[in-house]
């Protein structure tokens, strides 16, 4: 680790033993992470405010009030730095999961998720944050040099370096940008 940066952390919502087991089971899938564990919604708020907390990871049971858990999301999306949701559900209902989507989580997984795509959503949901925490102070790449304030996208290519400028021309704009390639 670098300078006295803590490591990323994954804050876990959750009483279920069932949920508390698999992030137990997803922990050797993904190293470099911290994980910790609370029990209530109400406990969350003080906790973002904590430097290391990159990834909320919230357990959506039946008989919670999903108005609580779209409260959550927009508590979360109000943090100064990037915080990521993801929810763990009992249901598959698309259109609550859209709700969510739309409220502002990354996005919803099944409560009986494969460990290995459970563990690839946390690497790829918190791959900018460990990036960061192991660049050296007072260092970065060429890209972040010539202006580009995103370290988790490293060009290249010069046709990835039309590409971004085109991104980021259209980023101020409501609207959505499919890759292709």
């Amino acid at each position: 680790m670098v300078g006295c940066t803590p490591a990323p952390t994954v804050l876990l919502v959750s009483t279920n033993p069932y949920v508390v087991s698999l992030l137990e089971s997803v922990k050797s899938l993904v190293p470099n992470l911290h994980f910790e564990v609370c029990c209530d919604f109400a406990q969350v708020s003080p906790l973002l405010g904590l430097e290391a907390i990159v990834l909320v990871l919230v357990d959506v049971t039946k008989v919670r009030d999903h108005g609580e858990v779209k409260e959550l999301l927009w508590e979360v999306t109000q943090t100064e730095r990037p915080v990521a949701t993801v929810l763990l559900t009992e249901e598959c209902d698309t259109t609550k999961h859209a709700e969510f989507l739309r409220a502002g989580a990354a996005c919803c997984l099944p409560r009986d998720v494969n460990l290995r795509k459970f563990a690839h959503t946390l690497n790829a949901l918190t791959f900018r944050a460990r990036a960061i925490d192991q660049v050296p102070q007072g260092t970065g790449n060429a890209d972040l040099a010539d202006g580009n304030p995103d370290p988790s996208f490293y060009v290249l290519s010069a046709e990835m370096v039309q590409m971004m400028e085109q991104v980021r021309r259209v980023v101020p704009q409501d609207t959505t940008i499919l890759f292709t390639g």
